[in-house]
């Protein structure tokens, strides 16, 4: 049929048009698209979890083709927010093998990379839920949390101290 459909549309003089629709229609996939970098400022700032917390464990929940899940256990050192709890967990997705390297497509995705006993300022949606940013502590953003979190700027996964 699809054949036939394409004979009549070259018959019709608006082949190559019709030819150029039939493609990006059979041939397009979906795929999401990288957002602006205010729309992930904006889910770690509406995050209920943040947090200066140690990775206590670091659980694979499913390992895909284009990535592996992952349920990261915290403990809390300092929380910004009172719905913090001592302890609490986020997934995250990480790319940790080859096929998933070769598989991974352009998008909105965000992988992270925890690491038993690592030391980081989290932020997660609510208890058990998505991981909106995960930055490795250093001394300059450990300040600012404690001393002036308004010097804080939520970007794309990651927090940076800003002058």
């Amino acid at each position: 049929m699809m054949i036939a459909l394409c004979k009549l549309a070259l018959n019709k003089r608006i082949g190559s048009f019709f030819l150029a629709v039939i493609a990006i229609l059979l041939f397009a996939r979906a795929s999401h698209a990288l957002m602006q970098p205010q729309v992930y400022a904006e889910r770690a700032l509406s995050s209920d979890i943040k947090a200066i917390a140690v990775i206590l464990e670091v659980n694979i929940l499913n390992t895909g083709t284009r990535s592996t899940e992952k349920m990261v256990t915290f403990k809390t050192e300092y929380a910004l927010t009172e719905k913090t709890s001592d302890r609490f967990s986020g997934s995250c997705h990480s790319v940790d093998t080859p096929e998933q390297e070769a598989n991974t497509m352009v998008g909105g995705q965000i992988y992270f990379y925890p690491v038993q006993e690592q030391r980081v300022f989290v932020t997660v949606r609510s208890n058990g839920g998505v991981i909106t940013s995960f930055t490795p502590i250093t001394e300059e953003l450990e300040t600012a949390i404690r001393e002036k979190p308004n010097r804080l700027r939520y970007g794309i996964g990651k927090v940076e101290v800003i002058d």
